[in-house]
């Protein structure tokens, strides 16, 4: 315990006779800090936008793909029965507002016409 109480003592010794040596070294390298923490955070932040931006564009390709593989077996598939399809609030022959899906028990969701 004694040995404990002169190491406070002896630090704060220290500590108040360099006082203005280490408040004059704090004051000099504060901006530099400052400086250097925003450089670090500017480049963390266009780090996070690259890594967001390749995962972005990684999972719309394979959603695509998938979607390409799903469309391109529906195309392929079927007996060559049609049935229309509609949507909600939509009566079946009004004007060609249905549409059209081939294959056995399957149906298709609306496609965006244009």
């Amino acid at each position: 315990m004694i040995q404990f109480v002169l190491g406070a003592l002896a630090g704060a010794a220290a500590a108040w006779y360099w006082r203005q040596d280490i408040e004059r070294h704090v004051k000099e390298s504060m901006p530099d800090l400052r400086a250097k923490a925003a450089d670090r955070l500017q480049s963390i932040e266009k780090t996070a936008e690259d890594m967001i931006d390749k995962a972005k564009t990684g999972v719309v390709s394979r959603m695509r793909v998938g979607e390409d593989k799903l469309r391109g077996t529906q195309d392929q598939g079927g007996s060559g029965a049609t049935r229309t399809v509609t949507t909600p609030g939509q009566t079946p022959g009004a004007g060609g507002q249905g549409t059209t899906a081939t294959g056995q028990g399957h149906s298709e969701r609306p496609r965006p016409q244009g």
